[in-house]
């Protein structure tokens, strides 16, 4: 059952909860009888005066019960419809102070319920937008990298890396940004042994470009300097070795929400020695993909 559902039917359990107690503890007599009273209540009091020449009256007062039993003449009625005026205003403001409290509690109890309602419905909302999102935003990857070498004396140089960039989207990727660096690998002449570390060019680019949807795949090329080479020689590179060439590079780009993603590539290839080029191959090692990284407001 999803968290809304269960949130609705828990407020409503808690709602009716309250109702049932609030009727089961409603006042049904009042809490003061006209026979609760205390016996001063049923006293009498006399008041007596006198003249005097020259001193003026004078008041006395006495207290008197004259044999009256409260209870015999205030008998005690616990029936609500046959009680008198006094009986029946006190019942009734008790009834409303009793209904006012439990008026404030539901108030309570919905304004809770109103806040969960509120916040499932944003997260809903919040989802379906994400939805919509994710079906029309722009998805930009390198579909293909190329690596242009020629080979001079027995030795070959890289000249240029070409990227090949496609976006799958239903809406333009904007502002995007695509480089990394190209590492070279002496390939060990034995099995157990560590293939070793010869060059690493970083090769971001200082051009940015926008590709529109579902359009042929944009190239980018990357022209790679004369100290490959240099590094290449400096490092006692092996001309009859075996290497790995790995590009290893991360794409950044604006989509039409205003959100920044961040795609990563690594592409791999191994030219063993007299053998042609055998191409750049995707690397099943696990990197981020569309991964938004910045939002703009």
């Amino acid at each position: 059952m999803p968290k809304r559902y269960r949130l609705a039917l828990i407020a409503t359990g808690v709602i009716l909860a309250l109702l049932i107690l609030a009727v089961f503890t409603s006042p049904g007599a009042p809490s003061i009888k006209a026979g609760d009273r205390s016996e001063s209540d049923n006293a009498e009091y006399r008041y007596e005066g006198s003249y005097k020449p020259g001193e003026g009256f004078a008041f006395v007062s006495s207290r008197q019960n004259n044999g009256r039993n409260p209870a015999a003449d205030y008998p005690k009625n616990d029936d609500a419809e046959t009680l008198n005026a006094t009986e029946a205003d006190l019942l009734a403001q008790e009834r409303v102070a009793h209904w006012t409290l439990w008026i404030g509690v539901f108030t309570a109890a919905g304004l809770i319920a109103l806040i969960f309602a509120f916040d499932e419905t944003r997260a809903a909302t919040n989802a379906t937008r994400e939805i919509g999102e994710n079906q029309t935003k722009a998805y930009v990857n390198v579909s293909e990298v190329r690596v242009d070498r020629v080979t001079v004396d027995g030795r070959f140089l890289l000249t240029h890396i070409d990227t090949f960039l496609s976006n799958t989207g239903a809406t333009p990727a904007v502002d995007i940004l695509v480089g990394g660096e190209m590492i070279i690998y002496e390939k060990s002449f034995t099995t157990l042994g560590n293939n070793r570390e010869i060059c690493r060019e970083e090769i971001w680019p200082d051009t940015v470009v926008d590709l529109p949807p579902n359009n042929e795949p944009l190239m980018v090329t990357f022209a790679l300097p004369p100290s490959v080479e240099n590094e290449m020689k400096q490092a006692g590179f092996n001309a009859l070795a075996s290497i790995y060439l790995r590009i290893e590079g991360e794409i950044q780009y604006w989509d039409v929400f205003k959100n920044r993603y961040l795609t990563q590539f690594i592409f791999e290839s191994l030219i063993e020695k007299g053998e042609a080029f055998p191409g750049m191959f995707r690397s099943s090692k696990q990197v981020e993909c569309y991964k938004k990284i910045e939002s703009k407001p």
